[in-house]
Formats: C-alpha cells, structure tokens, sequence
C-alpha cells in the first residue's frame, strides 16, 4: 500500500535486479485523516482507507462513486449505512493543500492479506510538500462542472505523466558533484544549474524527469528524456543494500567570490553498504555509463530504444568523476560536506560523542552554516545530559543567528536540564515571539511551565513536612 514511487524489478533480459527511485518524499511524509492513512511525495499524494468490519462486508468498487476536480476529491458509498458513508466521505473527502491534475489520478478497491483497502492516488501540478492532505472538509470548486467522475483503474490504464518524457536537456544542467563516505554509507550531491533547471521546470517538474536506479554494484542517475540522458552513472567500488538506499532533493547555500549568496537545487543520493562491503571504498565510483546503462536491460527508458542509447556515453558527469575531481571533492573547502555527513550520520544513529565530535572537527572549518553546526552540537549534548555545554552552543548559535527562533528552543532546552525553569520560559517566549506559529516551540513552554508549577509544588510540600516536624 505504499506510495508508487519506488519500486523493483527484475529485468529478465539481464537478470539484474534493478531498484527505481522515482519521485522524493515530501515533508510531512505521511499523516492520519480520521480513518484514512495519507502518504506524499513531492510529485504525488496517495490515500488509503481499510475498510474492515461487518459494514464492509462483500465490498466491491461498482458502490463506489469518486468524483475529482483540480482542488477537491469527493467520495462515498451507494450501498452502505449513512453512518459508514460519514465515515467515509470525512475520511477520503476535501479540499486539497494544493492543485492536483485530474487526468493523471487513479483510485482502485485492493485487498492485501485478506483484507480490503480503498486507495486514491492523486499528482499534484507541481512539486511541493502539503502540510495535510486536505485543508478543509470542503471543496473550493464554484461550478459543477469542474468536477469529474473518475472510474476505477489502475495505475498502467491512466496517462501518468511519470511515462512523460522531456523533449531535450540543455548543455551545462550539472554545476559540480560531491561525494562522502564512511565505512557504512555513501552520498553523493549532485548541484544542478538554476538557469537550466528552471528552463527544464517550465516543460516538467524536477521529481518526474529525475530518476535512479541501483543494482547492488552500480548506480545510474538519468534525466527522462527522448534522447538518454545519464548524469551519473558507474560501477561502484563494492556492494550496496539497494533496498535501503534513499534519495532527497534540497537547496544548498552557495556563496560567490563576490561574497553574493544563492541558493541551488542539489540532489541527494544516500547508499548503505553492504556487511561485507563495510570499508573505505578506493575508488568510491568508476565512470562507466556504457555498460552500466545496458545492464538494466530496457527498464524505464534505458537501452531498447536507439535514441535514447546514442548519449549514454556522454554522462554530464564525465569531467567531474575522475581522480582529480573526486579528490577536489573531498577534500579542500569540501572538507565541511565530509564532515557534516559524517556527523549527521552519528547524530541519526544516536551515537552522540561521535557526532559531537565531527561537528567540533567541522566548525574548525568555519562552516558557513556554523550556527546550524552549533544547533545540532547542542542537541547532542542535551542527549548526554551535558546541560552547560548545551547552553554555551545555544548562546552561540543567538550571536551568529539572532533573528533564528531555533537558537531560543536550544537555549530553553539547555535551561529546563539545568532546572532553571524561569530562564527557560523566557527563552521559548523569545522563540516565539519570532516565530508565533512554532507549535514545537509552544509546547515546549507548556512543558516547562507544568516543569516549574510542580517543581514549586515539591518544594513547598517539602517545607511543609519541615514544618510539622
């Protein structure tokens, strides 16, 4: 029942077992609307409803009526009890966080292990993460004649713009690639041009002509294109876990020598080793898009069609993987990408003093983003109890980002270890006075204050049982 961005296939040309990441996971990546599960990435949006019990008995999809228009979804039973039609019209009814593209939505009646699930899968007309699924129980179509019925199907039967393809890819798209790894993990950052990529934006969003896929030796990173596009693409230097394999689209700081500060698209790919292969890779990747490409076989536009195989060997990473950029790539100014990785591994696996230690290794680099450095720092220190270190990085990330409410939740944080409760109240209050809408922060305070009211409680329980003695 999970979202059809990834999947894996066996190609049975090849036998290779190719695993195709389509599509990035949007954030929040998942939610609850009442009795519907909702799942989204940045591209898509699928709702799911089990629908179990004696009211659900020998359900079919003719009772089901969902009618579907660019901002809303509206379903029900024809067949069913009015209050199992409540139940479903507030579970899988609404208005959307955003516009979808109604001819490329499908929903269908499945059943997994013996039980039935109603699923609705939905593309949004562009890339973006909703906060919900629905921002209100109302659709916000004026005229009926927006809405459409949409009859049940599957996702092969619908004109899914995921079998869409760019009709060129300008010169230049990918200004450099970096590369990290420990003896576990692997990311690779591929930095895209602005220019080329709003030009490519304007025909197709990034998350439909961005795709990867993995063998458990080799990666290939392509754009979906008439004529083949790899970006990146080689034999890797030993075995991967495919199957937890990830991949994220983001924006990087960049500062210019001019001292001007932009933001670039990058792309995020993270591998995982496998057991026997836990060890510094050399090489980490050999450049080889050739044999790589007809590996898959014919799987999603790689090989099988002459056109798009006449580019194969002209990867717009060429001039980047070799020995000299992968060397530039990590070490020099990237030193700060190596170490944050590493870092933020540690962090994510809760192994504190090691990621405490990258990031203090990190900001001898004077990082540019020191005060997010400093912020993660602290957090580790609040997981190991150290309270005063904690607060020192949190008065710190105030000096270098006064205006960034973040800086007040790690100083209120810090303050409620050491028990000093009024100080940390003030801190979350400064926190949201920048940010009012911070529900993290608001809940904090909330804490804190309940901290200090029982505290004070103690204390004067304490002095009263002093007393009578």
């Amino acid at each position: 029942m999970d979202c059809v961005m990834t999947e894996s296939e066996i190609d049975a040309s090849s036998q290779v077992e190719a695993y195709q990441l389509r599509d990035f996971l949007a954030a929040p990546a998942r939610g609850v609307n009442r009795m519907a599960l909702w799942k989204q990435t940045m591209g898509h949006l699928v709702l799911t409803m089990p629908l179990r019990g004696p009211c659900w008995h020998d359900v079919c999809e003719d009772e089901f009526e969902v009618r579907i228009c660019c901002d809303g979804l509206h379903l029900t039973s024809t067949q069913r009890p009015q209050d199992t039609c409540k139940i479903l019209q507030d579970s899988m009814s609404g208005s959307f966080a955003g516009k979808v593209l109604v001819q490329h939505s499908w929903w269908s009646l499945q059943s997994v292990d013996g039980e039935s699930y109603l699923a609705v899968h939905v593309e949004k007309t562009k890339d973006c993460s909703w906060p919900e699924c629905f921002c209100s129980q109302e659709a916000k179509s004026d005229s009926e004649k927006e809405w459409q019925r949409l009859p049940p199907t599957r996702r092969n039967g619908v004109g899914c713009r995921l079998d869409s393809r760019l009709s060129a890819v300008p010169d230049g798209l990918v200004d450099d690639l970096l590369t990290a790894q420990t003896e576990i993990l692997i990311t690779f950052r591929v930095i895209f041009n602005d220019a080329a990529v709003q030009k490519l934006s304007n025909e197709m969003p990034v998350s439909r002509f961005l795709c990867l896929n993995l063998t458990s030796d080799s990666i290939c990173l392509f754009v979906r294109c008439v004529e083949f596009r790899p970006l990146l693409a080689g034999k890797l230097g030993g075995n991967i876990e495919v199957t937890t394999s990830d991949w994220s689209m983001m924006k990087l700081s960049h500062e210019s020598e001019e001292g001007l500060r932009t933001t670039r698209l990058a792309v995020s790919v993270q591998l995982r080793k496998a057991k026997h292969s836990a060890n510094i890779w050399e090489p980490l990747i050999v450049h080889d898009p050739a044999s790589v490409c007809s590996s898959f076989g014919s799987q999603d536009g790689i090989g099988g069609r002459g056109v798009e195989t006449q580019r194969a060997d002209q990867c717009e990473l060429v001039q980047l993987i070799n020995d000299d950029a992968i060397s530039r790539a990590t070490t020099c100014a990237d030193d700060t990408f190596n170490l944050k990785h590493v870092g933020d591994v540690h962090f994510q696996q809760r192994e504190w003093q090691l990621a405490i230690d990258a990031y203090t290794k990190l900001l001898s680099c004077k990082p540019t983003d020191g005060h997010k450095v400093l912020s993660n720092r602290s957090a580790a220190y609040v997981e190991l109890s150290n309270y005063q270190a904690a607060l020192a990085d949190a008065s710190k990330v105030e000096d270098l980002a006064p205006d960034w409410p973040k800086a007040f939740f790690r100083q209120g944080i810090a303050l409620r270890g050491l028990r000093r409760f009024d100080m940390a109240i003030s801190a979350f209050s400064e926190g949201l006075a920048l940010d009012p809408q911070n529900e993290n922060l608001r809940q904090q305070l909330k804490q804190t204050e309940e901290a200090r009211s029982a505290s004070t409680a103690r204390r004067q329980q304490k002095t009263g049982s002093s007393g009578l003695m």
